[in-house]
């Protein structure tokens, strides 16, 4: 089967896919005028055709450290959990939560753990061992 079509309709950069059971989530940053976006959104898809979408994943409205330059969501889940690294405002920071595609019913912890951008940060490591 061959789709023409974009994914997305919009202009979405520095995408991350996960899957999560049967379901696709895709993690985009929000192409903006002099990447002044404050805000992170999930897309998902059964298929990786038929996308829903976009939920607010974070918004740096919700963050104290930072209000803009939101890019390159980076997202793992370990167990029950979804860690998701973030650049915003020239800093590194890692929100955690039990969702983080469903907008106004997320709740999470937001850390500021560095200094310095990153393209796509994630956790790396398997089992119970150590990550980083």
């Amino acid at each position: 089967m061959t789709n023409r079509k974009p994914a997305l309709k919009g202009e979405w950069a520095d995408p991350l896919l996960l899957r999560d059971g049967e379901d696709y989530y895709l993690y985009p940053t929000k192409d903006s005028q002099g990447w002044l976006y404050e805000k992170f959104h999930v897309f998902r898809s059964k298929d990786l055709i038929q996308w829903d979408g976009p939920y607010t994943a974070l918004d740096l409205n919700d963050v104290g450290w930072a209000k803009s330059r939101a890019w390159a969501p980076g997202v793992n889940k370990i167990k029950d959990k979804y860690y998701m690294y973030f650049s915003a405002e020239a800093q590194i920071g890692v929100a955690a939560g039990e969702v983080l595609d469903r907008g106004a019913e997320r709740r999470y912890g937001v850390l500021q753990v560095g200094a310095g951008e990153s393209l796509r940060s994630v956790l790396r490591g398997q089992g119970e061992g150590p990550r980083h």
